[in-house]
This record gives C-alpha cells, sequence and structure tokens, in this order.
C-alpha cells in the first residue's frame, strides 16, 4: 500500500518520508524531485520559466505515474509538495491509491525551518507576492481543509523529531 505524506512546506515530508520507508522497507519517492529530475531544472527556475500552473501540471503527472507503480511486495511513501492537494483530482488519486498522513506545524515553526533549509529558494520558491509570514498564514488557511479532507490520519510534526514522527506513523500504520 502507498503512503502519501501531504502537509504545508517544511513540515517533514521528505525527511520524515525516509525514515518511514527504512522503518517500513517501503521504496521512498518525493514528488518534487521527480519533476525536477524530468524537467532537468529547479522548481524555482520551471515556475520562472513557465509558471505555476505549468509545475502544478507536471506534479500531477508525476503523483499519477508514481501512485499507479506496482511493487509487489512492498508499497511505496510518497513525499508530495504542499500544494499538491490544491487539484481535486490529485486528492482523488491519493484516496484512491493509498492512505494519506497529513504532517502539520505552525506558521512559526515553517517560517523558522524555511529560514534553516539552505536549498528553500531553489526548491521553495515563492507562491505570492506577500511576506512570508502573511504567505503562510493566508496559504495554510486555504490548504488546510483540503489536507484534513485527503488524510486519514495527521500528526503535529512542530514538538517531535523526525524519528518520533516516523514511529508514530508507522505504528498508526501498523493497526490499519
Amino acid at each position: 500500500m502507498n503512503i502519501f505524506l501531504i502537509g504545508y512546506r517544511c513540515t517533514g515530508k521528505t525527511t520524515i518520508g525516509r525514515l518511514l520507508a527504512d522503518l517500513l522497507e517501503y521504496d521512498f519517492r518525493d514528488t518534487d524531485q521527480v519533476v525536477q529530475e524530468r524537467a532537468g531544472m529547479s522548481i524555482e527556475a520551471m515556475v520562472e520559466k513557465n509558471g505555476w500552473p505549468f509545475f502544478r501540471e507536471q506534479e500531477a503527472h508525476v503523483l499519477e505515474f508514481i501512485a499507479n507503480q506496482d511493487f509487489g511486495h512492498a508499497g511505496q511513501v510518497i513525499s508530495t509538495g504542499g500544494g499538491i492537494v490544491l487539484d481535486p483530482e490529485n486528492r482523488k488519486l491519493i484516496r484512491e491509491k493509498g492512505w494519506a498522513v497529513w504532517l502539520k506545524a505552525e506558521p512559526a515553526g515553517i517560517i523558522e525551518r524555511l529560514g534553516q533549509d539552505l536549498n528553500s529558494q531553489s526548491s521553495r520558491p515563492a507562491l505570492t507576492q506577500s511576506p512570508i509570514y502573511q504567505e503562510t498564514v493566508a496559504l495554510l488557511s486555504e490548504r488546510n481543509p483540503l489536507y484534513q479532507e485527503t488524510a486519514g490520519f495527521s500528526i503535529d510534526t512542530q514538538a517531535l523529531s523526525p524519528d518520533q514522527a516516523a514511529r508514530q506513523i508507522q505504528t498508526a500504520f501498523e493497526k490499519l
């Protein structure tokens, strides 16, 4: 079974996803990484050249491709981009093809993590023209209901280490 990690940027989807995949002996996939590999450029360059709608289209193609891969013996842990839930078809596909875990954090924690990530600019370009705090609060307000609609489980990653979060997700998954 696929496990999709959804949530806003810098909530730990990639870091926790790698740990969870190791715990479960699953393959790990990151939709943002696959989009960048296929395009041969960073998300920042892609958005600058072609705009956000183009990126979202590429993201949807990658999600469908990854979600439909069959590894037989085991599933995949799939880290998704923070805006993947904006497309109703993506939300539907995630629910149909696996179990979604919503990784949550407060705006202040997200902004702190953004500032600590040396690759933030190229992998996480600005989504609006607003200052980062206002952007984060506004987009969380828009996206949180979509994350909630999609997720079968949620976890607040702000007060947990990545290992603790991965183990809590593993425990919940094994109870399904």
